[in-house]
């Protein structure tokens, strides 16, 4: 928890949060060898460009404590962007839409909980109407501790 208070802290220190969901305790997802993950969405309004954006919350994961790890293994933290206003970004070091959104619980319910009308740029559903189709079902519970 203390990691994503820490996190939270240095977005706001350079960015304006908007919204912060509940954090979700859940199964590991890629590997379920490892400890349980906490999982929130943070909205943010920035004059950053998508790249910039990327650049700043990678230096926000390592001022966090975020050690170099191996692919789906355990981590101190990990910010992804899951959506860049309605752009759609696909390059060889960030892909907007984060394309594993529309399976992944984890995401979906703390997306769900703060704007469950957001429409996904490229499927043209809401985060409601992804949750609906949802198989695989992750969340332990809702963690008692807010980020801030």
């Amino acid at each position: 928890m203390q990691y994503l208070r820490n996190a939270v802290k240095h977005i706001s220190s350079e960015e304006r949060i908007v919204n912060i969901s509940s954090v979700y305790e859940t199964l590991p997802y890629g590997r379920s060898d490892q400890p349980d993950f906490l999982n929130a969405v943070v909205v943010i309004n920035t004059g950053k460009d998508a790249a910039g954006l990327y650049e700043f919350l990678k230096k926000v994961e390592s001022e966090t404590g975020r050690t170099t790890s191996e692919r789906w293994g355990e981590r101190e933290i990990d910010i992804d962007i899951l959506f860049f206003n309605k752009e759609i970004i696909d390059n060889n070091f960030l892909t907007v839409p984060h394309k594993g959104i529309p399976e992944r619980e984890f995401v979906l319910v703390p997306l769900n909980e703060i704007d469950p009308a957001f429409i996904h740029p490229q499927l043209g559903k809401t985060a409601a109407e992804m949750l609906e189709n949802v198989t695989v079902k992750n969340i332990i519970r809702i963690f008692p501790e807010k980020i801030i």
